[in-house]
């Protein structure tokens, strides 16, 4: 009985080897080359774009505007297509929401590029949080077909301590 089970086992072992060897492996979708594509940019109250490397550094206290930028990449029989998806966002630390979750239908042409703009407003007393801001595109059936996450660290603002003393 128990050169059955070694003969089984070696048998499915490789049935396994084999099926892994000649399977062919899955396609891998190139940036930008999917259904649709998305970029998250964070710009100043002034306009100019927050850069650095990732984290992006915010300040507390501040207000700041998040831009998604989504490419409709859709096909039909190869031909770019038009198309309805839902652009959703949020975005967040471990202890506040600082864009609530909204999912919004959006019509595409096609190959067509559209931006969104999101308020951001950093409350005082989340210094030193950590979070981030999550981007992500459905097709008609709520399947996700993009996403993007910028994380994002919030600098505290310093305490500037004052007192003053009247004597009598």
């Amino acid at each position: 009985m128990n050169k059955g089970i070694i003969v089984l086992g070696g048998l499915a072992a490789g049935g396994l080897l084999v099926f892994a060897l000649t399977r062919k492996a899955k396609a891998e979708v190139p940036p930008g080359e999917g259904a649709a594509s998305i970029v998250i940019k964070v710009y100043d109250s002034e306009g100019n774009l927050v850069s650095g490397s990732s984290p992006l550094t915010l300040d507390e206290g501040a207000s700041y505007t998040v831009k998604l930028t989504v490419k409709n990449n859709s096909t039909k029989g190869g031909v770019p297509w038009e198309a309805s998806l839902t652009v959703g966002i949020t975005a967040a630390t471990s202890f506040i929401t600082l864009i609530s979750p909204r999912e919004d239908v959006k019509s595409f042409g096609a190959g067509e590029t559209k931006s969104f703009n999101y308020a951001l407003n950093i409350p005082i007393g989340s210094g030193n949080q950590t979070g981030g801001i999550t981007a992500w595109i459905e097709d008609p059936y709520g399947t996700q077909i993009a996403s993007a996450v910028e994380y994002l660290t919030i600098r505290e603002i310093p305490i500037v301590y004052g007192a003053t003393i009247v004597i009598g």
